[in-house]
């Protein structure tokens, strides 16, 4: 049973933040610097291609970052380390100043961790998937480049089962000398891939599972960092509670974070690709093309993971925005039919679907 949002909003006001929309702000830009030479499974994917992102187009995203004062970068893809010019884009980031984060996936190739290695103290962040759901702990080889990447490895799970296990991630920071941090993001549908997500049906079950994990990791000084999706009923009000005290960034409201594919177009996020797409304009600032994505998509404003989202009184106050509208579009079809999770079926094309969306809510 969910959370009434009246009671989230005691939480919000006892921790200091009710109102104070600014925590769930989006931050910085994501790259996607590497193609899938093999197509893989995921239709986003296959439109990427095999193609690699160019320095030259990478300069022109770099000069868009300088004059819209940015501060960091984000790079990924599906082997964004594997790029057969990675030395030459962390030349073109540090000659910048901007620090990056770099979303490793499962793994990064001898070259590539001897650059890191180079990169200026504090300015570098490598997430790494280190403990997948249900699998325990991670491999040695694993272990070994947690070990090599040290203080700038941040391990991160993908919660795509309400019960997956988080405990073994409290123990890595001490054991392998990384930062003092973990990163948990939210699997989202995608259309057409197949691939598991952690449908909202199963938010509440993950929430009760995260509950004690969070208490523990403040409690120990671990950071937190939450990704996309999260939504505040998901978690019961002493666990929000305390997640707003402690000031726990989550991007609680669905917005565009512009993602920069190989080639230089721009889409509001990997989800919602299907959806929108733009390029960088003379004159753009990410503000910018941030707000011409949003208009784009502001026709599913109403939409929320469930119904009850279009009178919640945490969204009517502008803390949260009804979840991720990937996740709200499963609301204008049947649901997957899988117990534990979902899986987005490879004939669900939702775009044609969402059209219905403020005719649906």
């Amino acid at each position: 049973m969910r959370v009434p949002g009246r009671i989230l909003l005691g939480s919000l006001a006892a921790g200091g933040l009710a109102g104070q929309t600014g925590r769930s702000r989006v931050r910085g830009v994501d790259i996607i610097v590497s193609g899938d030479p093999k197509g893989g499974r995921d239709p986003f994917d296959r439109r990427l291609g095999p193609e690699n992102m160019a320095p030259s187009v990478l300069a022109g995203i770099l000069a868009l970052l300088e004059r819209s004062g940015e501060r960091s970068v984000s790079f990924s893809g599906r082997a964004p380390a594997a790029h057969p010019l990675f030395g030459r884009l962390i030349d073109m980031i540090e000659e910048t100043g901007l620090d990056l984060r770099l979303d490793a996936g499962r793994g990064v190739p001898p070259g590539a961790l001897r650059r890191l290695g180079r990169f200026p103290a504090g300015r570098l962040s490598v997430s790494l998937n280190a403990v997948p759901a249900l699998l325990g702990p991670p491999s040695s080889k694993r272990l070994a480049l947690l070990e090599r990447l040290g203080p700038s490895a941040i391990p991160v799970c993908d919660l795509r089962h309400p019960g997956a296990s988080l405990e073994p991630f409290l123990d890595l920071a001490a054991e392998c000398g990384l930062a003092k941090a973990v990163g948990l993001r939210l699997a989202k549908p995608a259309p057409g891939s197949g691939r598991r997500f952690l449908h909202p049906r199963h938010y509440q079950a993950a929430g009760a599972r995260l509950g004690p994990f969070i208490e523990k990791a403040l409690a120990e000084g671990i950071r937190l960092e939450f990704g996309c999706g999260f939504t505040p009923c998901m978690f019961n009000p002493h666990a929000f509670g305390l997640l707003a005290d402690s000031g726990v960034v989550s991007a609680w409201r669905c917005r565009p974070r512009p993602v920069f594919l190989p080639g230089g177009d721009i889409v509001p996020c990997r989800p919602l690709a299907h959806l929108e797409r733009t390029s960088i304009r003379a004159s753009d600032t990410v503000l910018a093309i941030r707000a011409r994505l949003g208009e784009a998509l502001s026709v599913y404003a109403d939409l929320g993971v469930y119904a009850e989202c279009r009178a919640c009184p945490v969204r009517e106050k502008g803390f949260c925005s009804g979840g991720c509208l990937a996740a709200a579009f499963l609301r204008l079809r049947p649901a997957p039919p899988e117990s534990l999770g979902g899986r987005t079926r490879p004939s669900q094309e939702p775009q044609s679907q969402a059209v219905q969306a403020t005719r649906a809510v």
